[in-house]
């Protein structure tokens, strides 16, 4: 009797042991994986191919991990597009400013007109910036979008002033004309 209830606690314990390995290694996967996208590594996969509740959270985090990643690269995008978008008005305020330097200055007509695009490039970097806090305001939830008209005819006067001093200095002459 006491050798088959020693049998069978050391089937028990192997049992036991058995099970306990077959629940913690994919919690210390998942473990692993979470720190792993804590870190930003957001395009690893787990491979826990279970139909219970341990395969379910693995498949939640690998969804999750994919909807990372997508942010990440979205996020990415966004700061070279806005990178970009703040580079383009400082050129031009310096391009204008070096046209004014270099003699543009002497004609009054042409002095007012860079005065006026550096001016509006100004303040074109400040609604940029407005623009990206507005925009972190609205991804916490705090603001609203405010639709607004827009004089294209003005768009495009500002744009053909903010680029003219380059297309000077290539020899170039910009000519817009829109109708309504």
């Amino acid at each position: 009797v006491s050798g088959v209830l020693m049998l069978g606690f050391a089937a028990a314990t192997l049992a036991s042991i058995r099970l306990a390995r077959q629940l913690a290694s994919p919690i210390q996967q998942m473990r692993d994986f979470a720190t792993a996208l804590g870190r930003g590594q957001f395009r690893q996969r787990l491979h826990i191919e279970r139909t219970d509740e341990l395969g379910e959270l693995a498949t939640g985090l690998n969804h999750m991990s994919e909807q990372l990643a997508d942010l990440d690269q979205e996020r990415r995008a966004f700061l070279a597009s806005a990178s970009h978008e703040l580079r383009t008005p400082i050129s031009n305020v310096k391009v204008t400013l070096e046209a004014l330097e270099g003699g543009a200055a002497d004609d009054p007509e042409v002095r007012d007109r860079f005065l006026r695009t550096a001016v509006e490039e100004i303040d074109r970097m400040a609604g940029l910036i407005q623009d990206l806090l507005d925009l972190g305001r609205l991804e916490a939830g705090v603001a609203m979008i405010d639709r607004q008209a827009t004089d294209m005819r003005h768009l495009v006067d500002r744009l053909v002033r903010a680029i003219e001093p380059r297309a000077r200095e290539a020899g170039l002459r910009i000519d817009s004309d829109i109708v309504d």
